[in-house]
């Protein structure tokens, strides 16, 4: 039964808003900044659509109609759907009352909501839903904005950028060190080996004249030399 209850407050609760956003949109004096003008199409179109949807839709649960909603969406197994008079006269006459409260108070458009009056510090409550988004942003919003963003940048521009920078800075140092050994001790090395030979066979050539004769004599005077050596070790 509360959750009946609460289910026909609602219905009243919601006619009366209706009615009170009807008047206050489409009736009396225009009352905002810009200058409304006609959707497009493309967002009419949808709009005409889901309206008439809506308008007939609620038509599937009726159970004149066999309630063939209740066989889609069911909870453990398909109920049959069954007519209360009593019970729609009073969601209808809760409607009505809803729309014709809504029409009483908004009728006139004053300038002050008639709800504000009546509904004391509540309306606070309600014009700021709650003070849920107020929350959100004090609690979730603001401090991941002011606080753990700026944390986060901190940390980045302070500690992450100068791990990165400290490590190009000890790259460039030790390539340069690489440089400095390569060019001047393997390149070193490499260039005197080179020298070495170059002076090497520099020398070396001065012996190559390619005249036959001195090369005989050069033959004929190491066999004496060898000669000479064997025989003082014999």
């Amino acid at each position: 039964m509360w959750l009946f209850g609460v289910f026909i407050i609602t219905a009243g609760i919601t006619a009366f808003y209706t009615m009170r956003m009807l008047l206050l949109t489409f009736f009396g004096d225009y009352r905002g900044h810009g200058h409304p003008h006609e959707a497009p199409p493309t967002m009419t179109g949808p709009l005409v659509f889901l309206a008439l949807c809506t308008v007939g839709v609620g038509l599937l649960g009726s159970p004149q109609l066999g309630s063939v909603f209740g066989d889609w969406v069911f909870f453990e197994h398909p109920h049959e759907g069954t007519f209360v008079a009593w019970i729609a006269l009073l969601g209808t006459l809760v409607a009505v009352g809803g729309l014709a409260l809504g029409y009483v108070l908004y009728r006139r458009h004053e300038e002050r909501d008639p709800m504000e009056s009546a509904l004391g510090p509540m309306w606070d409550v309600l014009q700021n839903r709650y003070y849920i988004d107020a929350f959100y942003m004090r609690a979730i919003i603001y401090p991941t904005r002011d606080t753990l963003s700026a944390a986060v940048y901190w940390t980045n521009q302070h500690i992450l950028d100068a791990i990165v920078n400290g490590a190009a800075a000890l790259a460039r140092v030790l390539s340069r060190a690489v440089m400095w050994f390569d060019r001047n001790v393997i390149d070193g090395f490499v260039n005197g080996l080179g020298e070495t030979a170059g002076s090497s066979g520099g020398l070396l050539k001065q012996l190559q004249s390619g005249n036959v004769q001195w090369y005989a004599v050069g033959l004929f005077v190491g066999v004496i030399a060898l000669a000479i050596v064997f025989i003082r070790i014999a």
